[in-house]
Parts: structure tokens; sequence; C-alpha cells
């Protein structure tokens, strides 16, 4: 398990990176495959009747966000990042508010989203209750690991250096059943780039049919433990609060 200077030395040198260098803009929103499928997969199991309250936690260069800003034009979008983050952030004004830390105080949000974040905190039982308190009743925990059982991981790579845990679907559920409230729902499917389609709408946008994304998840599930991704879906209980989401978990 790497240190904690270890993990701090890594991410300073990668933090240089600015939005210039990366290409990314309000204008130039991140369209790859691996992003859309995500942002598809979490969509799916909310409408778009309401408007939601979203949190990206480990928001990095806000590619998460600003898809679904595209999508979803008014949902509310937080984000918590380091501060050289969150000031590119600022700069790119793809949030309607972005804090370091304080956005989390005293708040609760309609889905909270940690992709590529898990599998690098200290203590995964600890930061995973820590968002789970930051999840509205009714609301969603989104999550997407490394799926370490997965061929492609078996190969070392410098970017899992900070990585202090391994995930599999085993050890992914191992501390979702130990959340306090017990989720209503979970889903945990293998994730990644286990498919690709073309766009369906002539202007070369990449929104998919309700049928082409179920008919995806459901080769996530076949595809076992092939995906190279984990992801987790955790529905938190609703206590007599309305919720903003509907569910297709329910």
């Amino acid at each position: 398990m790497p240190s904690h200077n270890d993990v701090k030395l890594f991410y300073n040198e990668y933090y240089q990176s600015t939005p210039e260098d990366l290409n990314i803009s309000e204008n130039n929103i991140d369209s790859s495959p691996e992003l859309i499928n995500r942002v598809d997969f979490l969509l799916f199991y909310c409408s778009d009747k309401t408007v939601c309250s979203l949190l990206d936690f480990g928001a990095g260069l806000g590619g998460l966000a600003q898809q679904i800003k595209f999508k979803r034009p008014d949902w509310q979008l937080f984000a918590t990042d380091v501060e050289r983050k969150v000031n590119l952030l600022k700069e790119m004004n793809v949030f309607e508010k972005v804090y370091a830390e304080g956005v989390l105080i005293g708040r609760s949000f309609d889905i909270v989203a940690a992709t590529g974040v898990w599998e690098h905190l200290l203590d995964p039982s600890a930061s995973l209750s820590f968002l789970w308190e930051h999840v509205a009743p009714g609301g969603f925990l989104f999550l997407e690991v490394p799926n370490t059982t997965q061929e492609y991981h078996k190969i070392p790579d410098r970017m899992d250096i900070p990585h202090t845990l391994h995930f599999t679907s085993k050890s992914a559920r191992f501390f979702i059943d130990r959340l306090n409230p017990a989720p209503d729902k979970v889903i945990i499917a293998p994730g990644g780039r286990p498919w690709e389609q073309e766009p369906i709408n002539s202007d070369g946008g990449h929104l998919y049919s309700h049928d082409a994304v179920f008919q995806s998840f459901e080769s996530y599930h076949a595809a076992g433990e092939r995906g190279r991704d984990l992801r987790i879906i955790a529905k938190k209980p609703d206590v007599n609060m309305p919720r903003k989401c509907d569910a297709a978990l329910t």
C-alpha cells in the first residue's frame, strides 16, 4: 500500500495540467465513449422529470459534470476536488457552485457521484460512510472503481500507484452492505468499455435510446467480472421525505 506522501507526490505532478494543456473548455465537452457510457449508466436510474442536485466528489476537470449539464441543463451541479482543480472548474463555469469543502457542510444531494476516487482514499470504510451521509433520503450514491479481477489490471501501470485498495465485486459489496442506513437497492455491474454504439441523433451527439442503454446494461451483468471497472449504485431509503428523482430501481 502506498504511503500518504506517495499519493501526495503523485497527484502534485498530475495537478500541474491546465485546461489549455488538456484542450478542455466549455465549448469542448469531453465526449469519449467511456465517459458517455458512464453518464448514461448514471442517468438511466434517475428520471428527467424533476430537477436534481448532484455532487461530483473528486470532480477532476469536470468531464462528468460537463456531460450531465449538457443532457440535464436544469440540474444543480456541485463539485469538490483539490484546490487547484476547483479553481480550474471555476474558470470553466461548469458548475453552479464549486467549493473545496464548504459545499458539503450541512448539505445533502440527490446524487453523490465519485468516479475513480474511492480506490485512492486511505480509509475506504470511513470515506464511503462520509459520502453516504451526504446522500439525501431517496437519493443515490454512484461509484466507479477499477475491477482488479479483470485481465487489464493485472498489468502494472503507473496510474495504479496511488491506489490504496484493490476492489472486486465481492469486496465492494462488503463495504456497501455495512452502510447505515442500509441501502434499499444496490447494483454492482461491470463497466468500462464492454460496448460502444453509434449516436442515434443526426447531429453527431451522443444520445442513446432507453432500449439501447438497457440492453447495454444487461450485457454488463452477463459479462460477470470481465468489465474493466465496477460501477456501483446504492439507493438510500426514503424516510418520510419526497424524492426529487424517480428511480428505475424500484
